[in-house]
């Protein structure tokens, strides 16, 4: 588990819809990949596997999006635009 920097807190606020009246105090904690696997195996009820297997399926399928060549020519195009 790791915290994210005040700039990935910015990019994540700026890519959901948050309440107007307030926000977080402390920068939130987040889980690599790995991590999450990692925790996947010590869980045992079935709602917590059921639950860490969603998780990883999660990270796969971001895994994935961003491997994506339209959304890597997207982003090379944005490096050229702000060059």
């Amino acid at each position: 588990m790791f915290q994210l920097t005040n700039q990935e807190f910015e990019i994540l606020m700026s890519q959901f819809a948050i309440s107007s009246w307030g926000g977080t105090r402390k920068l939130p904690f987040a889980f690599s990949e790995l991590e999450a696997t990692m925790l996947s195996s010590v869980l045992r009820s079935d709602v917590a596997i059921e639950a860490s297997i969603l998780v990883v399926r999660a990270f796969v399928a971001a895994r994935n999006l961003l491997n994506n060549p339209l959304i890597l020519e997207v982003k090379e195009l944005q490096n050229d635009v702000n060059k």
